[in-house]
């Protein structure tokens, strides 16, 4: 006959915690009586970690009613299982989710939008948090590069006018690209640009690096790598852009 059992709640007697892999966890969960399986559980607790929400809270939602064990003994491998789960979710460890799978890689939070840059020029940590953050959102990358596109249309068709090849083009509209997200994040972009860039552009060191950094990745990439011609007229491009842009930038 089965017992009735409760979740563990904080004054419970500490159990032995011992995450014993998937199929054993399952076979617990579903003679528990819960419809979730282990991905179910390994998700709430991620997204339990990442609000501050303890274990014995998520392992409670996970029965309608109470959960039903054929022995204590049961319900205290269950409950060991879920709470050494839900440790390896926290210290973020790789988890083995099937027999001979690769270990599931536990999801990092979004990274949050960038604190504006104190200080007359940014610095490197903002630019490389400008950057997580707009992959982390591609929504909000979307959108970035939609207004760019209505309010410094301008700029793009300068850069669309000087001859580059595609490839060339794309490298210096997405360094023009960054530096306007990196302004508009901080709420300093322009409202207008001047045209024609300045033909003797000068940019902070953050910036310089940044550009520095993608002509590097360019000419090195696995697939297909830029050519010389293309990183040259491709530099000088992208840096005018950058240039116009900062050079109007609020402050």
């Amino acid at each position: 006959m089965s017992r009735k059992n409760p979740a563990p709640t904080d004054d419970t007697e500490e159990l032995p915690r011992r995450y014993e892999g998937q199929a054993t966890l399952q076979k617990l969960l579903a003679g528990s009586g819960t419809v979730a399986d282990v991905e179910d559980v390994v998700g709430a607790f991620e997204k339990a970690v990442a609000q501050g929400v303890s274990a014995n809270v998520v392992i409670s939602a996970l029965w309608d009613d109470e959960p039903r064990f054929e022995s204590p003994d049961a319900a205290r491998r269950l409950f060991g299982n879920l709470l050494a789960l839900y440790d390896l979710v926290e210290r973020k460890e790789p988890i083995a989710l099937a027999e001979g799978a690769a270990p599931r890689e536990l999801a990092r939070a979004k990274a949050p939008k960038p604190d504006p840059w104190t200080g007359e020029v940014p610095d490197e940590a903002y630019l490389e948090a400008c950057f997580r953050y707009l992959h982390d959102w591609p929504k909000e990358r979307a959108r970035l590069n939609d207004v760019l596109e209505n309010v410094h249309d301008a700029v793009l068709q300068w850069l669309d006018a000087e001859g580059l090849s595609d490839a060339a083009y794309g490298l210096a509209r997405q360094l023009a690209f960054d530096t306007f997200a990196a302004l508009e994040l901080a709420g300093r972009a322009p409202g207008s640009v001047e045209l024609p860039p300045p033909t003797s552009p000068t940019l902070p060191a953050a910036l310089e690096a940044w550009l520095e950094e993608a002509l590097t990745e360019a000419s090195t990439d696995d697939d297909e790598p830029l050519p010389q011609a293309d990183l040259d007229t491709a530099a000088t491009a992208a840096r005018r852009a950058m240039s116009a842009l900062w050079n109007q930038r609020r402050v």
